[in-house]
């Protein structure tokens, strides 16, 4: 995590579904991707193109319906776990198929 601004962090503040996506696409070392542009509510050169389409790309994360993957909006408990239910799977930590389901 390198924080909200270049000298702020901002601890108390609400994370979101794109946050969650980059963290765990720099956990990987920021790998390439396919294809951005999967979601139509995420526009190319936001801080978290890269790892929304990389999270879709491999069964992390799912958009949120009619071709939006809501990045800004804030993460429930839910997301959240499916999320890193799924990059487990991805990992290699659990042995089911990542695939989105929530």
């Amino acid at each position: 995590m390198i924080g909200t601004a270049k000298n702020t962090f901002t601890p108390g503040h609400t994370t979101t579904r794109s946050m969650i996506s980059t963290i765990l696409y720099r956990i990987e070392g920021e790998p390439s991707i396919q294809r951005s542009g999967a979601f139509l509510d995420v526009s190319l050169n936001q801080y978290y193109t890269n790892a929304v389409a990389w999270a879709a790309e491999n069964g992390i994360a799912c958009g949120c319906g009619d071709g939006n993957f809501g990045p800004n909006d804030p993460i429930t408990r839910e997301q959240m776990a499916a999320m890193l239910y799924r990059y487990a799977q991805f990992k290699g930590m659990i042995s089911v198929k990542p695939g989105c389901f929530l």
